[in-house]
């Protein structure tokens, strides 16, 4: 995991914290509901898998190649018009 950008948007009246970088040599980005020390847990519910942090909390994992991504790739994106802030 190489994280190369971050970013603070508001969806849904929430802050969203946006992870880019690279994972396994693929844009990926990771979506966190707050700051986020890189610490991840994976597990498969039978379908599908399921991301949360350290703290337990979901969180979203998304490739830019996936084709099941595509359409949250651009909404969580930093041209995205509802950016609230950079750090």
């Amino acid at each position: 995991m190489d994280i190369k950008d971050k970013y603070i948007i508001i969806k849904n009246e929430k802050l969203n914290y946006i992870y880019e970088g690279l994972c396994n040599e693929r844009q990926t980005k990771w979506i966190t509901k707050s700051n986020w020390d890189y610490k991840i847990s994976v597990q498969f519910n039978g379908s599908d898998l399921i991301y949360t942090d350290s703290k337990g909390i979901e969180m979203l994992v998304l490739e830019k190649n996936d084709p099941d991504d595509i359409e949250n790739w651009e909404i969580y994106s930093r041209n995205n018009p509802q950016l609230f802030s950079e750090d």
